[in-house]
């Protein structure tokens, strides 16, 4: 079975009054972070999908909250959002 991820950006930017939106883009967008991983199994000729196996909504805001910054300290990489739960 592989496991297929990807990130999208929905962008909430049109939309002044919807709160909880973090930056996205260049940071001038507003919106959510979607991070999906598709479990698909791999057959000749037709791959068959087996579905969604998880998904994570996430704005900057709330990777950057939970990140402790003291001088010594980094800022958590999205890519470590992936695994959480």
């Amino acid at each position: 079975m592989l496991f297929i991820q990807d990130t999208t950006e929905l962008d909430f930017t049109a939309q002044r009054q919807t709160h909880g939106l973090g930056h996205i883009g260049d940071t001038k967008g507003r919106g959510f972070e979607l991070h999906s991983c598709l479990a698909v199994i791999p057959t000749r000729g037709n791959p068959e999908i087996f579905g969604v196996a998880a998904q994570t909504v996430w704005t900057t805001e709330q990777v950057h909250r939970k990140t402790k910054l003291a001088a010594n300290d980094t800022i958590v990489a999205q890519s470590q959002m992936f695994g959480q739960r």
